[in-house]
């Protein structure tokens, strides 16, 4: 609800969707999905000790176009509360989007967003579902752990009963493992450090992996693993592909991360 004293501000939203690592495997639940956030995901609602912020977005029906324009609205009900504040949140929404997206269909938010304000330009944000969508390839591929569609709405209400709102510092498990998953999608493409932040979020899920996964974290942890040009181009030197062996550590520990957290979702547990 709108009042008289909210200070409202207006952005326009450009996405541009980026190449997945394989067809999609399933177009029809990922158009279904996008379709399903115009009423599951058109607002949240952020709490702070001066108040309430309100992100409303007005998705987009689905396309196959890369690239879709819609318009986000936020509503800043806090006392004395600075406007400077509001991209911060416009940010934290797109951040929470990723996670319900891919918690529920892996792979079907990975995007740069643009994010544009006569006033204020937030930071464009690039949000890779890397892991998402190599945990649920491995998954098929290996018979690993089951990784199923879900429906947004089952993960919008396990994002919401975990409570983290704005929350910065990761105070449990779950959340230490859902910010792990963003600085993963943020920062995609380094499989060495991919996997470090795999098995960390693992560990404080609680969840055991398979002793060669350890292995290879552990030999990159500790050093003894090879040091590899940041190029990684075996026409350059094919000893590289024989030396570094960690794709199949990290499809592995993210089919097992994806997999333990759509538990959770199907489950409703917050522990």
């Amino acid at each position: 609800m709108l009042t008289a004293e909210m200070t409202i501000m207006n952005f326009d939203i450009e996405l541009t969707r980026l190449e997945r690592a394989a067809a999609d495997p399933d177009p029809e639940t990922t158009a279904a999905i996008w379709t399903s956030a115009a009423t599951v995901l058109r607002e949240r609602t952020y709490w702070t000790e001066a108040g309430a912020v309100r992100v409303h977005v007005a998705w987009p029906r689905f396309s196959e176009e890369p690239t879709m324009r819609f318009p986000l609205r936020v509503a800043d009900d806090r006392e004395r509360g600075d406007v400077r504040d509001l991209p911060a949140f416009v940010e934290l929404f797109f951040h929470d989007a990723f996670l319900a997206f891919n918690l529920a269909v892996p792979g079907s938010f990975s995007a740069i967003v643009s994010t544009m304000n006569p006033d204020y330009r937030v930071r464009e944000l690039t949000l890779s579902a890397q892991v998402f969508e190599l945990g649920g390839i491995a998954a098929a591929r290996d018979g690993g752990p089951p990784i199923r569609p879900l429906p947004l709405l089952d993960a919008v209400q396990w994002l919401d009963a975990l409570d983290l709102g704005a929350q910065q510092l990761a105070m449990n498990g779950i959340a230490q493992a859902l910010f792990h998953l963003l600085h993963l999608a943020r920062s995609p493409g380094d499989d060495s450090l991919s996997l470090i932040r795999i098995t960390q979020a693992l560990e404080a899920l609680g969840t055991p992996m398979p002793a060669a996964v350890l292995a290879v974290r552990d030999a990159i942890a500790y050093g003894s693993a090879p040091v590899v040009h940041p190029m990684h181009d075996e026409v350059l030197d094919p000893r590289v592909d024989e030396a570094v062996d960690w794709i199949e550590a990290v499809d592995i520990a993210s089919a097992i991360l994806v997999a333990t957290l759509q538990t959770r979702v199907r489950r409703q547990q917050l522990r």
